[in-house]
Order: structure tokens, then C-alpha cells, then sequence
């Protein structure tokens, strides 16, 4: 039997497995694979490869960044979540993944960090899942954080808009969403795959999260989108 992975992410907040997409993602898809696991809940991404969270730990083995760590996964573990697909849906599930991690995240990242209305119910929530000393240095430590993000946003382009038109851009990727799903039990179809841990890790950082922002609500309002969530909720227990 092969050891138990650890997934090293950020500290869990109540009402969501994690406010990182990218952490919740690699535990769904280790609950959809059946992979063992533990917990690791840090802020301190200093001894990750690439100095960012998530990374896992496995036989010695340190792998970083999320779709890294479920193409490890995969082939480690032998997982056929996405045997089923052929290939014209996992290049549809590849480009739904890219549209969500490199536009709609940034557009996230937005909200939750720089939009003054948001960050408020956004940092309410982060300290509320943080215990010492992370709590009392958390000011400092947001401050630094809204500064680089600052940056970022402003060097890969989404930063130099407005706010108006950094929502309309996560909006439109919302309702492209829906429209894929267009009522169907999972991304494709009546069995889940490996990419519906991305499209639900990404939902229910939206639904699930109290945030009163122009893209949580876009997003509860939906019906298909909640029930979606609400299945996947219901089968996989994150």
C-alpha cells in the first residue's frame, strides 16, 4: 500500500474546505480518487519547491503546484477518474481549466484583496480561521500581501482596468460556465472526471464564501451552478 500523501495548504475556515482554489482542488481530487491523505495547515509557504501553496509530500517526495501534484497523483496512484473521456472533452476540460485558474482567479484575487467592500468580509474570514500567532501578524503580513498582488494584477494585464471591468470579465467566465454545464449532473456529463475537482473548488470559493462581491453573487444566484456545488458537496464531503 502506498503511503499516505500530505497536502501541505492554507488553514481551513469554517464554511469552505479552503479560500485557496488551488488547495481545495488537490483534496477533492484526492476524495474523488480515493487517495489517503492528511492534513497540513500553514501560511509559511518557505519550504515549498516553488515557494507557493499547495505542495504535497509523498514518500520524501515534495510536488508542487496543483495540476503537478494531480498528474503526480495520477500516474502514482493509477487513478482513471478521466478514462471515460475522449479526446475532443479533455481538451474542453483543459481549456475550462485555463479559463478558470488564469482569468477568473485573478478577477478573485481582485475582489478579495484590493476591492476596499470586499476585503473587509474577506479578512474577517481569514483571521477567523487563523489561531496564534498568525492572527495578531496577519495585518502586516496583508499589508505586504495587497502590495505584491498589487503588482501582479498590474504586470499580467487584469490590474490596469477598472473594477467594473475586472468583474465583467469574471462574469462572463461564470456564464460561459453555466452554459457548459448546461444542467448536466457534472462537467461531462452523468460521471465526474478530474476537472470537475477545478470547476467545484472554484464554485463553491463563490457560492460558499459570505463575500458580498459582484462574482459571489453572479454565482449564488445561479441555480445550476448551486446544485451543482451542492452534489458534489453531498458526494465527496468537502
Amino acid at each position: 500500500m502506498k503511503a499516505t500523501v500530505t497536502l501541505h495548504q492554507f488553514p481551513r475556515p469554517s464554511m469552505i474546505a479552503n479560500l485557496s482554489p488551488f488547495c481545495m482542488k488537490v483534496e477533492t481530487f484526492m476524495q474523488m480518487a480515493s487517495i489517503p491523505y492528511e492534513i497540513h495547515e500553514t501560511l509559511s509557504a518557505r519550504q515549498a519547491p516553488q515557494k507557493k501553496l499547495p505542495y504535497i509530500l509523498h514518500q520524501d517526495k515534495a510536488v508542487p503546484d496543483s495540476q503537478q501534484i494531480i498528474e503526480y497523483l495520477t500516474s502514482t496512484f493509477s487513478v482513471r477518474l478521466d478514462a471515460h473521456l475522449g479526446e475532443e472533452q479533455l481538451a474542453i476540460g483543459h481549456a475550462i481549466r485555463v479559463m478558470l485558474e488564469e482569468r477568473l482567479r485573478w478577477c478573485i484575487v481582485y475582489s478579495r484583496w484590493l476591492d476596499p467592500v470586499c476585503w473587509s468580509a474577506f479578512e474577517t474570514i481569514v483571521i477567523s480561521s487563523l489561531s496564534q500567532p498568525y492572527r495578531a501578524i496577519f495585518p502586516v503580513l496583508a499589508r505586504q500581501r495587497k502590495q505584491k498582488i498589487r503588482q501582479t494584477l498590474y504586470a499580467n494585464g487584469i490590474g490596469r482596468f477598472t473594477p467594473t471591468e475586472i468583474y465583467q470579465f469574471g462574469q462572463k467566465d461564470i456564464t460561459a460556465l453555466a452554459s457548459i454545464l448546461n444542467g448536466s449532473t457534472y462537467l461531462f456529463g452523468d460521471q465526474p472526471s478530474s476537472f470537475d475537482a477545478t470547476v467545484y473548488a472554484f464554485l463553491a470559493n463563490l457560492i460558499d464564501v459570505p463575500i458580498p462581491c459582484p462574482l459571489n453573487d453572479m454565482a449564488r444566484q445561479n441555480k445550476r451552478l448551486r446544485e451543482y456545488c451542492q452534489r458534489m458537496r453531498h458526494l465527496y464531503s468537502i
